[in-house]
């Protein structure tokens, strides 16, 4: 009990309040906490403790941190409590005992306690909402809102990347980019309206999804255009998977009272060279998709660097 009153007041020292509020009286409401270089809790102002959901002088702050997120927060201690005075500011998340996750920003400063090693001072803030807020427009921003799936803007990434692996790649394996054009649409909104038709396209959208590996990338990039990106593949497994997303999409699809059967036209184009330009394996698949549907729809049509 001594010890925790030294280090307490130790503390009181340690913050600067603005004029007019005394130091006891942030520490009475302000999550703010004390540890050693090593991470280990010395004290912990009450709201300091209910945030980090653990009770100081038991266990270290490391214990809590997200694995994701422990080997830096180390670092970031051993380093800031090297020089007296350095501030930092860092954000992590905490696995707290009860299960909960929190995401917290911490305003961390080395300080001088009397001891041999500076003690860090932490003043927590916690940013689940904004955090998680963050989470959901980075999500938007790059996904496709009806399905879920990649837009257009992260399919390009990931086709980049894709590229980029065929410096890796083994003889026999190459990029393959297929271009997916549901077959007349259009009449389907006229028919069953446009309600009936986003059923549609969620319904082919989760099927591609199902069909694929786990590696590859099926993106929406239109109404009814989907792009299917495959790194690593050879042509016994292109063979199977466009053989596989013809049945899967020609499936019957329930829109009550009715009952739908579609088929899709395929492009197809293939990448062997880690300096083809992203968007000509785009085009050319989506040629050789618009020279299936001209050849009677419900076709696979394989592109040529020429289209």
């Amino acid at each position: 009990m001594l010890e925790e009153a030294r280090t307490e007041a130790r503390a009181r020292t340690m913050l600067a309040p603005p004029a007019g509020l005394s130091p006891g009286a942030i520490l009475a409401h302000a999550p703010v906490a004390l540890c050693d270089p090593e991470g280990h809790l010395t004290w912990a102002s009450d709201a300091g403790a209910g945030l980090l959901g653990i009770t100081p002088g038991l266990c270290s702050l490391l214990d809590v941190v997200a694995d994701d997120d422990r080997a830096r927060v180390s670092q970031e201690l051993d380093r800031l409590a090297a020089i007296a005075g350095a501030r930092r500011r860092t954000e992590f998340t905490l696995c707290r005992v009860d299960g909960s996750r929190v995401f917290v920003e911490a305003d961390m400063t080395a300080v001088d306690d009397g001891r041999s090693q500076n003690a860090v001072l932490l003043c927590l803030h916690e940013m689940t909402a904004r955090h998680e807020l963050e989470r959901e427009l980075y999500h938007r921003a790059l996904h496709d809102p009806l399905t879920a799936l990649p837009n257009r803007a992260l399919l390009e990434d990931r086709l980049e990347q894709a590229v980029a692996r065929l410096r890796r790649a083994t003889d026999d394996e190459a990029l393959v980019v297929l271009y997916v054009d549901v077959d007349r649409f259009k009449s389907v909104n006229d028919s069953y309206g446009h309600e009936a038709g986003d059923r549609v396209v969620r319904e082919v959208a989760r099927r591609l999804a199902g069909a694929v590996r786990p590696g590859d990338t099926v993106a929406r990039v239109g109404g009814d255009e989907f792009v299917i990106v495959c790194p690593d593949t050879t042509y016994a497994v292109l063979d199977d998977l466009s053989g596989r997303l013809s049945i899967v999409i020609s499936a019957p699809i329930a829109l009550p009272p009715a009952t739908l059967r579609i088929t899709a036209s395929i492009g197809i184009a293939v990448g062997n060279s880690p300096t083809t330009p992203p968007a000509q394996l785009l085009r050319e698949a989506d040629a050789a998709m618009y020279r299936a549907t001209r050849a009677g729809r419900g076709r696979v049509m394989l592109g040529f660097p020429e289209d």
